[in-house]
């Protein structure tokens, strides 16, 4: 199996719009172990990665409720979304974090305490129409997991607890 800590993340995929600041990163989601949100999951925005995901047994996420996509199948709230590339007015910083066991997001540039594992780009503290989707991060408290949940609240589940909104995405 894949060692999640020592995987590299250095080439984004990018979508670009009008503006140079309005470059945005492909975020693409993954579990480890299977599809619940019990289990660990990874966010990456390097295609070199998401090969080497694939191949380890780490299984790619969708959403397709809101947001039909080629790249992906299934029907789990956490699937991929679309960060700024640079920072700007009214953004911060997302930033994939690993604790030793299970990888997490955060806007916490000392990820919490954790090993900081890579900036994935730019959220928008603010909704807008380039940015109107709510991101949120949801804990499961049984499997000690944090995963994003896009447009609407946490899964309804006993040991599933919702963080809050950390910013608005694409």
């Amino acid at each position: 199996s894949l060692m999640p800590s020592s995987m590299p993340s250095t080439m984004p995929s990018s979508m670009p719009s009008s503006q140079p600041s309005s470059i945005m990163n492909l975020v693409r989601s993954f579990a480890y172990g299977g599809l619940s949100w019990e289990y660990d999951h990874l966010l990456t925005i390097d295609n070199n990665e998401i090969s080497t995901l694939v191949n380890s047994g780490w299984t790619e996420l969708c959403n397709p409720h809101y947001s039909p996509s080629p790249l992906c199948s299934g029907t789990n709230g956490d699937g991929p979304f679309l960060l700024y590339q640079n920072n700007g007015s009214d953004r911060v910083a997302l930033y994939r974090c690993y604790t030793g066991v299970n990888h997490f997001f955060s806007t916490s540039a000392s990820c919490e305490g954790r090993t900081k594992q890579t900036v994935l780009g730019y959220l928008s503290t603010q909704r807008t129409s380039e940015t109107p989707r709510p991101l949120r991060r949801c804990y499961n408290s049984s499997g000690f997991v944090h995963f994003h949940w896009l447009d609407e609240h946490c899964p309804q589940d006993s040991a599933v607890s919702q963080e809050g909104i950390v910013g608005y995405v694409k």
